[in-house]
């Protein structure tokens, strides 16, 4: 295997069928750089992950400076109690955790996951493969915690589903990662089709949709989120309603230095209910949950909280 077998999945190898450019042109090539790293750190032992990934966390946190300056206010908002050098070293973990993750997800990418399998156990999995057997197609609800990309490519190995992601602005990186879902997952669906997504539920699929990202104010109620009034999606409680399907909760979570990750799985009861804001308030709950129980594996570097009422947005940079 090499960085370019994902790409030979697809027809048109060479060419970015959104764009047109040439994935091998010379602007590509610091990605494929990067590609090559990658596909060389996966192939570090599992025991190499903690101190590797650490090591490639603090570098990201230097590289990124931004994202860097997004988890310490997302973290200052959601944690106003903690002092200036306790954020300052939860962000620090945080990036530890990333650079863990960025091992895992290269490894998902390009293969290398039944090495973990000894290592990873899934909990309550009956809920959902009972969920499913019920015909009524299954919402996977998940959130951006810990060792996600792992987790779900080894869940999707025994009880396979279909995973709705979001599209990298780079093509290179796109491809890949489009490449290597299409391998692991039933279907890969793009976020904003919402029409595929209601079809494959309603032929009695398990869908995976992240519920804990800050999609703008269409379609979201203002609820809280770890004391923070947030933008928060209504379409898992709207796409239940509409298709009658079951919802179950995914959280997962790693112990790296003990070389152990758990895929916890749990069945939403009475959901949805004829309230999206109820409901939306309920899947907060959850989502909480787990990050007060793992607060630096959650992707801190994403805008949780970037849109605010009366459809105004938060400026980072001046958030202080």
């Amino acid at each position: 295997a090499t960085p370019l077998s994902g790409l030979r999945q697809h027809a048109g190898v060479g060419m970015s069928v959104a764009s047109g450019t040439s994935l091998w042109s010379p602007r590509q090539w610091p990605t494929w750089v990067g590609v090559s790293c990658c596909w060389l750190l996966a192939r570090l032992p599992i025991r190499a992950h903690p101190t590797i990934g650490r090591l490639v966390g603090r570098c990201l946190r230097l590289v990124l400076p931004r994202r860097a300056r997004i988890a310490e206010s997302n973290i200052e908002l959601a944690f106003p109690d903690l002092s200036g050098s306790e954020r300052a070293a939860l962000v620090v973990a945080v990036f530890d955790s990333l650079g863990i993750s960025v091992l895992e997800m290269v490894s998902v990418f390009f293969g290398a996951i039944d090495r973990f399998r000894p290592h990873f156990h899934i909990r309550n999995a009956e809920a959902l493969r009972r969920a499913e057997s019920e015909g009524r197609g299954v919402i996977l609800a998940g959130t951006h915690i810990g060792p996600l990309e792992l987790s779900a490519a080894l869940l999707a190995s025994q009880i396979p589903f279909d995973n709705v992601y979001r599209p990298s602005r780079n093509k290179v990186v796109d491809r890949l990662m489009l490449a290597a879902r299409e391998r692991r997952y039933g279907q890969v669906l793009p976020v904003r089709s919402l029409s595929a997504v209601i079809r494959r539920v309603r032929a009695g699929k398990i869908v995976w949709f992240a519920v804990d990202q800050d999609m703008g104010h269409a379609g979201s109620v203002f609820v809280p989120l770890m004391g923070v009034e947030s933008a928060t999606i209504t379409s898992v409680s709207k796409l239940a309603r509409r298709t009658g399907a079951a919802v179950v909760f995914m959280s997962q979570f790693r112990d790296a230095s003990a070389l152990k990750w758990q895929l916890e799985l749990e069945v939403v009861e009475g959901y949805p209910t004829a309230d999206p804001k109820a409901d939306a308030i309920r899947l907060n709950a959850l989502v909480e949950r787990e990050i007060r129980e793992h607060p630096e594996q959650l992707y801190w570097v994403h805008r949780r909280f970037k849109s605010l009422r009366g459809g105004k947005r938060r400026e980072y940079q001046t958030c202080r």
